[in-house]
């Protein structure tokens, strides 16, 4: 761990300061090795701890697989998007990615609440500089917005850290550490917990975009560049949905156990209920998938709440919609670059312009509603599973009328883009093969969720919620 963040921190700042593409292009490289020799040593030495503060944990070692399967293609489809920016915004781009994917790092791999609020901080200073990227109006409002809320989720999220605080502020254990925790908390003052638990819940909903703090994380996707907005929307959620799922795990064997995930299924609820209505009126594709993602993290919270079997399928669900959910925003570019714009209505017979590009669009927009043999298909199967096992009637019927709302809307629009007749003329950008490859490996890896049985994976999954 040592290794790897004075690697980072020495990169980052050669980016900066040698201000060359060919040299943040070699830079970037040497990044994804150290991030690869990371993922190494993770499974090499699973459940040992570096530091004090990092664990090579199930739940971190999932997390940072994912990274690095992002990452590689978060890299390769933002040079070409770069190809035609100047000299000096490419290294403040790629510097501030590198930034952005060393801060998830920490918060995947820390095992300390303090540490990983230090880190989730660290990720809001580093993803407005990609967001703001363009330099333009809407960028700069996106990118306050995103820094003015974020950083006010950050300090509820530090309020909640300060209650926790008072159960171990007599232990001589280390300070907030998740071990330490699980073991007070049994005996902590209940109003304490529940209250940090609901400050913790909304200062990091603004990271895993899900109610009630979810509009900066939809605003940020609509304005970041396509390979930013893949990230946030895969990895940045994922780092928020570790710090809510390492409390919960606190608060399970506690009188406020149940509480907590009545809260998380609230919260769930509300995410689908509200993705649903904007999802119907959208009329930008960026936006569209954003809300899709409040969607999907909706789901992800009522199984962390409803537990048992739901809970294995919260983190199927992270995994599945990791890699469709990039796929899609990857893809997002080259649509832009056919059309000229990111308003459905006014694109349509991508199919004839673009096959290899429409097919992707065609087999994420199945995998993301969660079709056969998609892995958000299991995912979702389970959950349902799970509710009418504990007789949860009620919640089962609205999630289910909600769902088919959001199916008909990503489905009508997305089609729309294949197969309607467009009102702009097409660009005739040549649009790039390789990329495209890229997205359908990504696309695979997804629909190979759907046939997880048994395993390194299903270990590491069952390790993660034991």
């Amino acid at each position: 761990m040592l290794y790897f963040f004075i690697i980072s921190v020495a990169l980052v700042g050669l980016m900066l300061s040698i201000r060359k593409p060919m040299v943040s292009k070699v830079l970037s490289g040497l990044f994804v090795a150290n991030l690869v020799a990371l993922l190494i040593r993770a499974y090499a030495s699973k459940g040992q701890s570096e530091l004090t503060y990092f664990t090579f944990d199930g739940t971190a070692t999932i997390m940072l697989t994912l990274l690095v399967v992002v990452a590689i293609p978060a890299y390769i489809h933002s040079f070409y998007y770069l190809i035609h920016e100047s000299d000096r915004g490419i290294p403040l781009y790629i510097s501030g990615l590198t930034g952005l994917l060393t801060s998830l790092v920490g918060v995947y791999l820390s095992n300390n609440l303090i540490v990983l609020w230090v880190f989730m901080e660290a990720t809001t200073l580093t993803v407005s500089v990609l967001i703001y990227h363009h330099r333009s109006t809407h960028a700069l409002e996106a990118t306050w917005k995103y820094v003015f809320v974020s950083s006010i989720g950050i300090a509820l999220a530090y309020m909640g850290i300060l209650f926790l605080g008072t159960i171990v502020s007599h232990s001589g254990d280390i300070p907030l550490s998740y071990k330490s925790l699980e073991v007070l908390a049994v005996s902590a003052n209940p109003a304490y917990l529940r209250i940090a638990f609901l400050f913790v819940l909304v200062g990091f909903s603004t990271k895993m975009e899900l109610f009630p703090m979810h509009t900066v994380g939809i605003d940020a996707n609509t304005i970041a560049p396509p390979p930013i907005s893949a990230v946030m929307s895969t990895l940045m959620v994922n780092s928020g949905f570790v710090a809510i799922y390492r409390l919960l795990n606190i608060l399970d064997g506690t009188v406020v156990g149940q509480w907590a995930c009545n809260v998380l299924i609230l919260s769930g609820i509300l995410s689908v209920v509200i993705a649903a209505t904007y999802l119907l009126k959208s009329n930008n594709l960026k936006r569209l998938l954003a809300y899709s993602t409040l969607e999907n993290m909706g789901l992800v919270a009522i199984a962390l709440g409803i537990g048992g079997v739901a809970r294995y399928a919260a983190f199927v669900h992270i995994i599945a919609h990791t890699f469709l959910k990039s796929a899609l925003f990857f893809q997002v570019r080259q649509v832009r670059n056919t059309f000229d714009t990111y308003e459905i209505s006014k694109m349509g017979g991508y199919i004839k312009h673009y096959s290899a590009g429409a097919l992707v669009l065609m087999l994420g927009t199945l995998g993301i509603v969660a079709f056969p043999p998609s892995g958000l298909f299991v995912s979702e199967l389970a959950i349902f599973k799970t509710m009418l096992v504990q007789q949860c009637w009620g919640l089962f019927i609205v999630l289910v009328l909600v769902l088919l709302f959001c199916v008909y809307a990503i489905v009508q629009k997305l089609l729309s883009i294949l197969y309607a007749k467009e009102s702009v003329k097409p660009t005739g950008f040549k649009l790039s093969i390789r990329l495209t490859v890229v997205q359908y490996a990504l696309v695979g890896l997804a629909f190979y969720v759907f046939f997880f049985k048994d395993g390194f994976v299903m270990n590491l999954i069952n390790e993660a919620i034991k």
